[in-house]
């Protein structure tokens, strides 16, 4: 089992640059990939706490009838 405290480490004594820049590349798209699926999270908050707050009005309006 891998420790989580480890640094990553980025290329070892065996590596090239060519598998530095793979990696750096496949950083870039995971935090793309993290940014736009944050963004996502955010709307559908937005939206369930827009809806929340509609029904909430509502009901309150039609008990008050």
């Amino acid at each position: 089992m891998k420790n989580k405290k480890e640094p990553i480490v980025l290329y070892d004594e065996s590596g090239s640059r060519e598998d530095m820049d793979i990696y750096l590349q496949r950083m870039e798209e995971l935090e793309d990939h993290n940014r736009k699926a944050s963004g996502l999270l955010v709307k559908i908050c937005l939206y369930l706490v827009s809806l929340l707050i509609i029904s909430l009005v509502l009901l309150k309006w039609l008990n008050d009838e």
